[in-house]
């Protein structure tokens, strides 16, 4: 085996880590609008008890 295959999945990790980031970003943003949603519900559960 020749060493540049060691480093092969070292330089594939980058286009994945580039892909992942934009799902990062897009899943705290979806995280961030749950957590709104939830407080929202919470002070209106405890606005109505």
């Amino acid at each position: 085996m020749h060493p540049s295959s060691s480093h092969r999945p070292v330089a594939r990790l980058f286009p994945t880590a580039c892909d992942i980031f934009p799902l990062i970003l897009y899943l705290f943003s979806v995280l961030q609008v749950l957590i709104l949603i939830y407080r929202q519900h919470r002070q209106g559960g405890a606005a109505a008890g």
